[in-house]
């Protein structure tokens, strides 16, 4: 079973009244032999890139920080999405500013939003949505183990715990569009972790992704029956798609478009 955003083949999970077992054969894949603190190392770095000029132009949040993510190769997690996000307009400009100060600048101009940089990647979110027990990327995982695994395979696994524990005789199944980050693998062993800490970690090590909620959100975690979040690779020719994925979930009022026309 697949889903598809955009024309991008996306995991589709199932759970099964059966015996517990995974109904997809984990791959595993040749790691790139970076470290992480290699990564983090590199990613910092990146951060510290002093821009000359930059022009916010009008665009709104979401559509400024996935630009900037594709064109330095930062790992992001958009943690929380807002009509705001996609289609408020921000009016700001910088001159000699480093990336970093140049995303805060951005988040910061959004109320309600905070970025983090600690973990690798920039994770942009919400403190009151975190706060939020109906919220499903603060669901605790109990037990996440994967070894030498394709980012996508991880991905489905995280989706199969979530199953489990949501209903212990399960079957985890479905189609997973592998390959599409050949010489990463990821490796995590995590107890107690919520989603988006998780996926935070899963996109962290990849070091080429970004993660964005897939909307609408489940309204709790029996009721899903597919992942409710989607990590993109960081290739030019996924910017597009992950762009339109989110405004298709936040369109326009009709009265907005008239205005426009």
């Amino acid at each position: 079973m697949i889903f598809r955003l955009s024309g991008i083949a996306a995991i589709c999970i199932f759970a099964l009244q059966a015996p517990m077992t995974n109904a997809w054969e984990p791959r595993p894949t040749r790691g790139s032999g970076r470290s992480q603190q290699e990564r983090d190392r590199s990613f910092n770095d990146r951060l510290k890139e002093t821009l000359p000029d930059f022009d916010a132009s009008g665009q709104a949040m979401a559509p400024l920080l996935l630009g900037l993510a594709y064109k330095h190769k930062l790992p992001m997690a958009l943690e929380c999405v807002t009509y705001d996000t996609v289609r408020r307009p921000l009016n700001l400009r910088l001159k000699l500013h480093s990336l970093r100060d140049i995303i805060d600048g951005i988040v910061s101009a959004v109320p309600g939003f905070q970025v983090d940089f600690t973990g690798g990647l920039v994770d942009v979110y919400c403190p009151k949505a975190r706060l939020d027990p109906s919220n499903p990327f603060n669901a605790t995982v109990r037990r996440f183990d994967v070894t030498n695994l394709d980012t996508h395979f991880a991905d489905a696994e995280l989706l199969c715990s979530l199953a489990r524990q949501t209903k212990p005789n399960t079957a985890c199944g479905g189609s997973i569009a592998s390959g599409q980050w050949p010489d990463v693998s990821i490796t995590l062993h995590l107890e107690n972790q919520r989603v988006y800490e998780i996926l935070n970690a899963i996109v962290s090590q990849n070091g080429r992704a970004v993660w964005t909620p897939i909307f609408p959100l489940p309204r709790s975690l029996g009721e899903n029956k597919s992942n409710f979040w989607y990590i993109y690779p960081l290739d030019p020719s996924f910017q597009s798609a992950v762009l339109q994925d989110l405004e298709s979930a936040f369109p326009r009022p009709k009265t907005d478009e008239k205005r426009r026309d």
